[in-house]
């Protein structure tokens, strides 16, 4: 039996010191994709509607941002945010200069879909201060961008990396999903190599996920569609870190690869459990160990703004168990793994004592590597990733005399 929690785990604490980064959300697209369970709103940009959800982002970030809010990244996501209008990419640009310092800014990346990206919107990113883009290509295959109910094509998302890089963007990030139906592993390696011979400097590969709500999901419960084997999609993950890795790409993430210097550092304090302020319809946030989420109506969300009131539909505030499991579960799917001096400093709490049996079982399987400071999931273990991460949660749960951790949620709004 594992030691009883030190005097310090009853409450868990952020990490000091650390700046929050901010994420804005932008809810509007052309057409929601048939595998998307985000909060996005079809049809269009929605002129005064538009400009009314640019207000409510300024409005929300004079009230919600502390003075002198200097974020150390900024991530601006959707929906697509490049259905915006160079006028209007240009206005949330000043929005975020006139409310944040930005004069330690790391990273601001603007994610944009190949069909709604031209030179106007480009030009209006770079004089906003936008230095890196994720562009959501998904494959260069005609057949599965139809599939998915993409509304750009593979010759589109060519030349959307392409304007981008010869325009200057900085750092250019493609996108790419494999495991779709009938796509088969030739279609993945050549998505895979031609984003690679389109100079990419970051590769993001996910596999489809099939999620309640989904278009994707009630074609297949129809019998239009049937998901690929999990064999397959083991052997795809596999294809795209032996292959990138081939071409000088590190899988610092267990989906992301990046070039030397080219890794997102927005995304990495989310897996690091850092703190950042969201703003916008559906956003999250986690601050001063609160997580809470905006409401998921774009009405409602507008109305509270507008009348000063608080925008979050719910918060919970983590105990140390709970801050102790989702660092772990997070911090598992970075090749750097999870530092023990962290993991106590953080939350009071031992991981030593707590998984000395399960890292020991793990470590003699190949499947996790421990060293002195940390542990991380090895190669081998990367294709039962998921697994491994639900062990560490299910002994974390437990707690120490076996029993439930207890907690729970802080029903209400952050305090």
């Amino acid at each position: 039996m594992p030691p009883a929690p030190s005097s310090t785990e009853a409450g868990a604490r952020p990490a000091a010191a650390e700046r929050p980064s901010l994420y804005v959300h932008v809810p509007f697209c052309e057409t929601k994709c048939s595998y998307c369970d985000f909060y996005s709103l079809p049809g269009g940009r929605r002129g005064k509607e538009t400009a009314a959800y640019l207000d409510g982002l300024d409005r929300e970030l004079a009230a919600r941002a502390p003075a002198g809010f200097a974020p150390a990244t900024i991530f601006v996501g959707g929906g697509t945010p490049t259905i915006l209008s160079a006028e209007e990419l240009r206005r949330l640009g000043g929005i975020l200069r006139a409310r944040c310092d930005l004069s330690g800014l790391r990273e601001w990346t603007v994610e944009a879909n190949p069909g709604t990206l031209d030179a106007g919107r480009i030009d209006a990113l770079l004089d906003a201060g936008c230095d890196r883009v994720s562009v959501g290509v998904q494959s260069f295959d005609d057949r599965v961008l139809r599939s998915v109910g993409r509304i750009h094509d593979a010759a589109q998302a060519r030349r959307a990396v392409a304007d981008l890089r010869a325009a200057g963007v900085p750092r250019v990030s493609v996108d790419l999903l494999f495991a779709v139906p009938g796509q088969g592993m030739e279609t993945f390696r050549r998505d895979l190599d031609e984003a690679v011979a389109l100079g990419t400097g970051h590769l993001s590969c996910y596999a489809l996920l099939w999620e309640d709500g989904t278009t994707m999901l009630a074609r297949e419960r129809r019998g239009l569609v049937r998901r690929e084997e999990e064999d397959l999609e083991r052997e795809m993950l596999l294809l795209a870190r032996s292959r990138l890795a081939a071409a000088g790409f590190r899988a610092y993430e267990t989906s992301n690869f990046a070039l030397p210097g080219q890794e997102c550092l927005h995304n990495l304090v989310y897996w690091r459990n850092g703190p950042y302020l969201g703003v916008g319809v559906s956003a999250a946030s986690y601050l001063d160990g609160v997580r809470s989420s905006n409401v998921r109506d774009l009405r409602a969300w507008l109305d509270r703004v507008e009348g000063g009131e608080d925008p979050s539909a719910e918060s919970e505030r983590l105990d140390a168990r709970g801050l102790l499991g989702e660092t772990i579960m997070l911090g598992l799917r970075l090749d750097e793994g999870v530092g023990f001096d962290d993991l106590r400093a953080r939350t009071g709490i031992d991981a030593r004592a707590l998984f000395g049996g399960l890292l020991g079982r793990l470590s003699e399987a190949g499947l996790v590597t421990v060293d002195r400071d940390r542990f991380r999931i090895s190669e081998e273990g990367i294709p039962v990733s998921d697994a491994i991460i639900a062990e560490f949660l299910r002994r974390q749960e437990r707690g120490p005399d076996g029993r439930g951790a207890g907690g729970g949620p802080v029903q209400g709004r952050p305090r």
